[in-house]
């Protein structure tokens, strides 16, 4: 290289390929052979067959992966039966029936066609209910304010009136209505579903909707929620930790009277971008408060420049079967003890069905020891038994949809094996989700494609950093390991310092020009 393209790389200007001497100097940058996604695609025959064969059809039409619909076909399962029953593992150990649930997946993926045909008999159930509740709701809550103004005035001539008589007689009158309307039920129009809500509103609505809830978003805004949009960039978790399965949500507030929800069932079903994911697992709080280890996670392989063009799009099989089978299912009775861990409605497992669960637990639990391989997820994997049992129990309800009382058969070791398989599923897209290493090379890639966006073919490591950089993100957890790794891969290489200046120089990267070459050049 002559010494006028040295002067150019130091001002931060591009070079040819043609000024390098390629031969010695770089060698060929290899493939990030771990972009490619070798996750299983979800088993849509473990779900009882009227929702299989509708999650399939909904999935081939609108040319989605099998596992935004197969998650959401289990979320709108969780929505119909949270607080309706739980399932028994074993003596003192019972789970609920909502469930947490993400899918990654880039922009343009056609997320929100397929949450609105999974999503649709529930919306037209709530739509429903509302109409049918508005003139009791709308009665009663005429009947509160008339009871909280005649109680504003009996306070206040208990308080102004001249007679010590009238005073007494006011002061009795406004003990009663205080009373009578404190023993007034607070009616609200019926909820089912939420989208971009903060977390006070959501313990609101868990409040309102006697504790069950389910936010369904093909946004994934939520996530920006958790992590502090609405408080100054503070994270608000505790309705999403306690919502999934803790007994009491309680809500004190400083300004308006607080309030609780006892056994609250939150359901969560969310699509996020890819790198949001990456960001997620990435924050020691999320992390620590072991709040991704409560979601089913799903990686699928992007169908984007794959999918059909069609003159003219099927129709989607199977839609009348679904939206009857939903409808149902949203109809079934609410457990009258659903806030009374001692006299909940159950559903037991068969034999069959107890020794599958038993031994998934015992494949599991030595994976989780350190150096083996589910050790960087132990968190998660943890709560898969759990998991596997919940969607045990959403499959049992689903396939026995025609009986008046379904929570009184046992699970059998058919829907056991289903529930497994989806488990089993699930371990793979869990670990492309969070494990530090396959993470590592996302960031890797992200940085990648950042560098090959500048002109200039060296950048100090400050420099990548601040164009770079994600949310959350350091240079010793992130930007080091990203830039060791595509090091690793022959992407760049680091460069002596320079000499000179004050304080530390930072490091120089330089980009293989080789790296700029159109793919039949190389």
């Amino acid at each position: 290289m002559i010494q006028d393209d040295t002067d150019r790389l130091l001002a931060g200007k591009p070079l040819s390929a043609s000024s390098y001497d390629l031969r010695g100097t770089w060698r060929p940058p290899e493939l990030l052979a771990e972009q490619t996604n070798s996750c299983p695609e979800f088993p849509l025959d473990a779900l009882p067959s009227w929702l299989g064969r509708y999650c399939e059809s909904v999935s081939e039409v609108v040319q989605t992966p099998h596992d935004l619909a197969g998650l959401l076909g289990l979320s709108v399962l969780a929505v119909c039966a949270a607080k309706r029953c739980r399932v028994a593992v074993d003596p003192g150990w019972s789970e609920p029936l909502n469930l947490y649930a993400v899918a990654a997946m880039a922009a343009s993926e056609r997320k929100s066609p397929v949450y609105s045909k999974m999503t649709g008999p529930i919306r037209r159930h709530e739509a429903a209910a509302q109409l049918a509740a508005a003139p009791q709701v709308a009665g009663a809550d005429l009947e509160r304010r008339v009871l909280a103004g005649r109680l504003a005035a009996a306070e206040k001539c208990a308080v102004t009136g001249k007679l010590e008589r009238d005073r007494a007689l006011a002061l009795g009158e406004a003990k009663m209505l205080a009373d009578e309307l404190a023993r007034l039920p607070l009616l609200k129009s019926p909820r089912l579903l939420a989208d971009d809500v903060t977390p006070e509103r959501l313990a609101g609505l868990l409040s309102e909707q006697s504790g069950r809830m389910a936010v369904m978003s093909s946004e994934g805004d939520i996530f920006a929620t958790i992590s502090g949009r609405y408080s100054g960039g503070v994270g608000n978790y505790g309705v999403f930790l306690l919502g999934y399965s803790d007994p009491l949500l309680k809500v004190d507030r400083v300004t308006r009277e607080g309030f609780s929800v006892a056994w609250p069932a939150l359901t969560l079903a969310l699509t996020v971008q890819p790198s949001v994911v990456a960001e997620c697992a990435a924050d020691s709080r999320m992390q620590s408060r072991g709040l991704l280890g409560r979601f089913l996670w799903a990686m699928p392989q992007s169908r984007v420049g794959y999918r059909a063009v069609r003159d003219t799009a099927p129709q989607i099989q199977g839609a009348r079967d679904y939206d009857e089978a939903i409808t149902r299912m949203l109809g079934m009775a609410p457990d009258p003890h659903q806030d009374d861990d001692q006299r909940w409605r159950m559903m037991h497992l068969s034999p069959g069905a107890r020794r599958l669960h038993l031994d998934l637990r015992r494949q599991i639990e030595p994976r989780l020891a350190k150096h083996q391989d589910l050790a960087e997820i132990a968190t998660w994997a943890g709560k898969l038994a759990g998991n596997t049992a919940r969607i045990m129990g959403l499959i049992h309800l689903a396939e026995h949809i025609e009986h008046p009382e379904p929570w009184t058969l046992p699970i059998s070791t058919a829907t056991a094996a289903a529930a497994c398989r989806i488990a089993r599923w699930a371990i793979p897209h869990a670990e492309a989700a969070l494990t530090p290493t396959i993470l590592q090379h996302s960031d890797a890639l992200h940085v990648l494609e950042w560098l090959l966006q500048q002109p200039a073919d060296i950048l100090s490591q400050t420099e990548i950093h601040k164009g770079a950089r994600r949310r959350g993100w350091t240079v010793k957890d992130h930007l080091e390991p990203a830039l060791d790794k595509l090091a690793e891969r022959g992407w760049v290489r680091l460069e002596k310092p320079q000499k000179g200046g004050r304080g530390r120089p930072s490091k120089r990267w330089a980009i293989n020009p080789l790296a700029r070459l159109p793919a039949e050049a190389k």
